[in-house]
Order: structure tokens, then C-alpha cells, then sequence
């Protein structure tokens, strides 16, 4: 599989090479102005205690399943079923319950779910791009519709694969069709009502590929359809005009999060937008009537857009 297509966890390092050049990395780099060597490596060892840290720490980012994991965890009627992993370690526990950019996720999960569901409609044809497992279509409520379209776009066979179960769990199998695709070469045009894509931009820190990108999906998209697509909003320590409304966020938990998500892990997601910019971009792709919608601390937002 091409990692030049699979950016968000490409990984070509086994997990015991990307730990020890981990460690020499810190080690060599020595004590930082906000953390020890001592500090960092004791949160390097917790990572691998557990199954999102370790994936995260050889993908350099988080695939499907995982993404579904922490962004639906502690959701009471979560449909998914992810392996008891309890009790949590000190380490994990914070990333699921205290970091957060994982917080943000887990509003805009709950989001995507809520604006995707007012799409339900008979004959409807949606789309989740990248899929992932395809929570955020597959988690709806669908009683009464007997003739709908369900279409998981994906690069990752992996994510295909567990959507197709999740799909068959929730008894929507008839409804879904999965492609294995890459985003940037889709071979649709006018086709969908709605496209829902979280996860992909915030790997590419290319504007003009992000641009194109969702050019793809304006051209996919029917006349009237409407694209929901979440982005990052740059941190304080890149903008003066930072959008992170400070106030709800811990400042310790973040100093946490930075050391373990950018520090350690070195993570992928660090391609970020304002929602001005985004606003413009959408605009200058042809799409109209372009809605925010925040989580709490304004990270991780969702725009919609409609063609």
C-alpha cells in the first residue's frame, strides 16, 4: 500500500526500532525547557502500555479503528464493540479522558453523527471519505428507510473491512458499498447528497493539495449536496489570532499533550486552518451557505458546506 496515499499511519518501521529511536532521540535531545529527559521517557514507556499509545507511537497517527476507540469512548450506546481494555493505565486514562485534542474529537464525533442524521432520507446517497470504520454514518438511526446509499471511501483495506462488520452488526449491510480509493482521484461527479470526511486534511499540511482535495469532493457531490468536513485550528504557539478558547482547556493537560502527541510521537495531524481561511477556501472551491460548528475549546470544528 502506498504511504504516500495512506498518510494518516503509513508505518514502515516494526514498533521495537520506532521505541529505541524514540528513546536516543530524547536522550540525545536532552532536557527541554518544558519537560526532563526523565519526564519524557517515563511517558514514552507508559505509551507502550497500552494499544492506542503503541499504535500511535509506530503510525505516527491513528487509523480507524482507533480514532472510533477514543472518539466514541465512554458513549453509553457505543455500537461498536472494542475490547475491554480495563482497568486503564494512569497514561491512557488521561489521553482518553483529559487530553485535549481528544475531548475536541469526541464533540466532533458527536457532531458529525448529529448533522449527518438530518442527511437519512429515502434514496439518499452519502458518503464517508476517508471512511474509517464509518461511524459516522453507520451509527445513525435509519428505521423506516428501505432505499438508501451508503459509500465507504477509503485507502486503508483494513478500515474497509471493519466498516463492512460494523455495517453487518448494525443490519445496514444492503445499504453499503465500499471502495478502496484514493481521496485526491475520485471518479464521481454529481453523485452524492452528502460527504462526511474527519481525519484526512489534518494530515496534509499542503494547502494546495488540501485545496484540491476538496475539489474532489465539490465535483462529487449533487447540486444541493452538502460536504461536513472537520479541521484543526492552529495552537496559540503558532497564531496571534488563536481561536482555542483557553479558558476550557487545562493548561497543565495540555503541556501533557504536547509532550506525549508532538514531542514524543512526533504525530502526523499537524496540518492546521482557521476557520477564516477554511471559509475562503471553501468559497474559492464554489460551495455556499458555509456553517461552523465548535466543540467546546474550538480545536477540532466541523464546516458545512453546501454545493
Amino acid at each position: 500500500m502506498s504511504q504516500s496515499i495512506l498518510r494518516s499511519h503509513g508505518s514502515v518501521d516494526s514498533f521495537d526500532a520506532v521505541v529505541a529511536a524514540t528513546r536516543a532521540r530524547l536522550q540525545q535531545a536532552g532536557d527541554q525547557p518544558d519537560a526532563t529527559v526523565a519526564e519524557q521517557l517515563a511517558l514514552l514507556d507508559g505509551m507502550t502500555q497500552f494499544g492506542l499509545g503503541r499504535y500511535a507511537l509506530q503510525h505516527k497517527g491513528v487509523n480507524g479503528y482507533w480514532t472510533d476507540y477514543f472518539a466514541s469512548y465512554g458513549w453509553k450506546e457505543r455500537p461498536f464493540p472494542h475490547p475491554a481494555q480495563m482497568p486503564l493505565s494512569e497514561l491512557e486514562s488521561f489521553c482518553l479522558t483529559k487530553a485535549p485534542i481528544i475531548l475536541a474529537s469526541r464533540e466532533r464525533f458527536h457532531h458529525f453523527r448529529r448533522l449527518n442524521q438530518e442527511y437519512v432520507k429515502e434514496g439518499a446517497t452519502l458518503a464517508t471519505i476517508p471512511s474509517g470504520i464509518m461511524g459516522e454514518l453507520l451509527y445513525l438511526d435509519y428505521t423506516g428507510i428501505t432505499s438508501l446509499s451508503l459509500v465507504a471511501i477509503d485507502y486503508d483495506q483494513d478500515s474497509l473491512r471493519l466498516a463492512e462488520e460494523l455495517a453487518t452488526q448494525r443490519h445496514l449491510q444492503n445499504f453499503l458499498t465500499t471502495a478502496q480509493q484514493d481521496a485526491w482521484a475520485l471518479p464521481y461527479r454529481d453523485h452524492f447528497d452528502l460527504i462526511s470526511s474527519s481525519g484526512l486534511n489534518i494530515y496534509e499540511p499542503d494547502e494546495a493539495k488540501t485545496i484540491a482535495l476538496y475539489q474532489q469532493f465539490y465535483q462529487a457531490l449533487k447540486p444541493g449536496g452538502a460536504l461536513h468536513i472537520s479541521f484543526l485550528t492552529p495552537p496559540p504557539f503558532l497564531t496571534d489570532q488563536c481561536e482555542w478558547q483557553m479558558a476550557a482547556i487545562n493548561q497543565n493537560d495540555l503541556r501533557k499533550q504536547k509532550l506525549i502527541f508532538s514531542d514524543i510521537v512526533q504525530a502526523n495531524f499537524r496540518a492546521f486552518c482557521s476557520s477564516e481561511r477554511m471559509r475562503e477556501i471553501l468559497t474559492e472551491v464554489g460551495f455556499h451557505t458555509i456553517t461552523f460548528y465548535y466543540d467546546t475549546a474550538h480545536i477540532f470544528p466541523i464546516a458545512k458546506a453546501v454545493k
